[in-house]
C-alpha cells in the first residue's frame, strides 16, 4: 500500500472500533487481526505483536482457516523479529499445520517462504536455499502476484549469499517484472528488489550498475515509510554496500539506525559490522566493545537450543512435504483412474449403441424379407390366378369352337341325312363328315399339336408359316431364329 492508503485505512479502523460494544460483535477479531496486519505496514510492529496475540484467544469463534493461517504467520514473523525463535518456530509450525489442511498453495508458498527467511538470518544459508527453492515449486501452483514476487525476490537474494549469481540474476529479473507491473504496490515492490539489485551488482564487480540502484533506492526511500520491512532492508544494504567502498562513516550512520530497531536479523549481524567499522576508523574500543556483544549471541544456551529446535522444524517440514506430494500422487491417481473410468463407462454406452443399431438394422431387415416373401406369394397367387383365367379363357373357346363349329356341322349333318333321298346327296353327305371329322381333329391339335413330340422349334414354324399361307391365301415365310437372339423383330414376314 501507499502511505495515502494506509492512513485511509487506519481512518476505517478508527471508525469500526468506534461502534459502541464493537468487543461482543463476531467481527470483533477479525477487525482486531486486520488492524495488527496494518500497524505492521505502518511500522508500529510493538502494538501490531500485542494486538495479534490478543486475538488467540477468539481463535475456537473463527471459522475461517485461512483466518488461522493468517495470525500464526504474523506471530511467527513478529516473534522471529524481536529475536524470540522458540516461539516462532512454534507459530511457524502452526501456520504450516493450518495451510496444508487448508490445501492453501499461496499460503503454503508464503509460509515455506518465511521459513526460509528465518533459516537465512541465523545464517544458516543452505537450509534456507532449500526452502527458498521448494517455495518456488509451490509458487507455480499459485495466481497469488505478492505471493509469486515475494518467492522470487526472495530467492534471489539467498542465492546471492551463496553465490549462485545466475540464479540470483533469474530470479531478481522474475520479481523486479512483477514489480513494475504492480499497479500501486510498485513502489515497496521494487524498493523489496533493491538488497538483491545491489548484491548481484557487487558481486559481478558492475559499480556503475551499483550507483544507478542506490540512487534509485534513495529515491524510492522517500517515498516508504521508513519502519517498513522494504525500507529497513535497503538501509541494511546501503550499509553493506558503503562498507564495501570502505565509506564507514556513512555505514555507521544506517548501522547505528538500525541497531535501535528491530531488523528481524540476528543482532550477531549487526554488531559484527559495527565493530567491524569503528575499528576501521580507530575507534578500538568501541570495536571491542561491540564484538563482544556480538560473540555473546553465539555462545548462549538458548542458541543451542534452537539449533535444536530448528533441526526438529526441519525434519517435520521434510516429513510434510513428502506427505504432499503422496497426496499430490494420490490425487494425479485418482484424477487417472477417473479418466479410465469415464472412458470405460464411454465404450460400454458406445456398444449398447451398437447393439442397438444392430438390433434395429436386423429387425429392419426381417420386415424386409417378411415383405419380400408376402410379394413373392402375392406374385406366385397373381401367376397361378392368370394361369387359372387363362384355362378358364382356353375353355370358353373350345365350348365356342365345339358349340358354334361341331355343333352347327352335327345339325346340319343331320339335317342332310333326314332329307338325303338321292346319291348326290350321299356324296355330299361324305363331304360333310369328312369335313366335320377335319374340324375335330383341328380342334385336338389346337390343344396339343402332334409336331411337339418329333419336331424342333425351326421345324414347328416352319410348318406353321406354310399352313398359315394355305389357310388365309397370304405368303408367309419364316427365316429361322437368329443367333444369340440378336434381332427378335424379323422372325416372320409376310406379303
Amino acid at each position: 500500500m501507499e502511505e495515502g492508503s494506509l492512513k485511509a485505512a487506519q481512518e476505517v479502523f478508527d471508525s469500526a472500533f468506534a461502534v459502541p460494544k464493537v468487543n461482543q460483535s463476531p467481527v470483533y477479531p477479525i477487525l482486531l487481526n486486520e488492524q495488527a496486519t496494518l500497524l505492521v505496514y505502518l511500522g508500529q510492529e510493538e502494538q501490531a505483536f500485542t494486538m495479534k496475540k490478543n486475538v488467540l484467544p477468539y481463535l475456537s469463534q473463527i471459522k475461517d482457516l485461512e483466518k488461522h493461517i493468517s495470525i500464526y504467520n504474523d506471530l511467527a514473523i513478529l516473534y522471529r523479529r524481536w529475536h524470540m525463535n522458540d516461539s516462532t518456530i512454534y507459530y511457524y509450525n502452526k501456520a504450516l499445520d493450518a495451510a496444508l489442511k487448508h490445501k492453501d498453495e499461496s499460503w503454503i508458498t508464503h509460509i515455506y517462504n518465511n521459513i526460509s527467511i528465518f533459516y537465512f538470518n541465523i545464517r544458516m544459508t543452505t537450509e534456507a536455499e532449500q526452502y527458498a527453492d521448494l517455495a518456488a515449486r509451490h509458487a507455480t501452483e499459485t495466481n497469488d502476484p505478492f505471493v509469486t514476487f515475494s518467492t522470487w525476490q526472495l530467492r534471489s537474494g539467498i542465492k546471492v549469499e551463496v553465490n549462485k549469481l545466475d540464479e540470483a540474476t533469474y530470479s531478481i529479473r522474475k520479481a523486479w517484472d512483477i514489480a513494475c507491473h504492480a499497479d500501486g504496490n510498485s513502489t515497496r515492490w521494487k524498493m523489496r528488489c533493491m538488497p538483491s539489485l545491489l548484491r548481484i551488482f557487487e558481486r559481478k564487480g558492475q559499480p556503475d550498475s551499483v550507483d544507478y540502484y542506490l540512487q534509485l533506492g534513495n529515491e524510492l526511500l522517500k517515498q516508504t515509510p521508513v519502519n517498513s520491512i522494504p525500507a529497513i532492508g535497503f538501509i541494511q544494504i546501503r550499509a553493506s554496500t558503503e562498507i564495501h567502498r570502505k565509506n564507514y562513516d556513512k555505514a555507521l550512520q544506517d548501522l547505528l539506525w538500525l541497531r535501535k530497531k528491530d531488523t528481524g536479523s540476528e543482532p550477531e549481524t549487526i554488531l559484527k559490522q559495527i565493530a567491524n567499522c569503528y575499528n576501521a576508523i580507530g575507534e578500538q574500543q568501541l570495536a571491542y566493545t561491540y564484538m563482544d556483544s556480538a560473540r555473546m549471541w553465539t555462545d548462549t544456551l538458548a542458541q543451542q537450543n534452537l539449533t535444536q529446535k530448528m533441526a526438529e522444524l526441519n525434519v517435520k517440514i521434510q516429513m510434510q512435504e513428502k506427505e504432499l506430494q503422496i497426496n499430490r500422487l494420490q490425487q494425479e491417481k485418482l484424477t487417472h483412474q477417473t479418466a479410465l473410468l469415464k472412458a470405460a463407462i464411454c465404450t460400454v454406452g458406445l456398444l449398447i449403441i451398437i447393439l442397438i443399431a444392430l438390433f434395429i438394422l436386423r429387425y429392419k431387415k426381417k420386415n424386409v424379407e417378411k415383405k419380400i416373401r408376402l410379394l413373392q406369394q402375392e406374385n406366385e397367387l397373381n401367376s397361378a390366378r392368370k394361369y387359372i383365367e387363362g384355362l378358364e379363357a382356353e375353355c370358353k373357346y373350345f365350348a365356342k369352337e365345339l358349340h358354334d363349329g361341331i355343333a352347327n356341322d352335327l345339325l346340319g349333318l343331320q339335317m342332310k341325312v333326314e332329307n338325303s333321298t338321292t346319291p348326290h346327296y350321299t356324296q355330299e353327305l361324305s363331304a360333310l363328315i369328312k369335313q366335320l371329322r377335319n374340324n375335330v381333329r383341328n380342334i385336338s391339335h389346337e390343344l396339343m399339336p402332334p409336331e411337339f413330340l418329333h419336331l424342333t422349334l425351326d421345324e414347328i414354324l416352319y410348318q406353321y408359316a406354310d399352313k398359315l399361307s394355305n389357310n388365309t391365301g397370304i405368303k408367309v415365310t419364316y427365316s429361322g431364329i437368329p443367333d444369340k437372339y440378336g434381332d427378335k423383330s424379323n422372325l416372320f414376314s409376310h406379303s
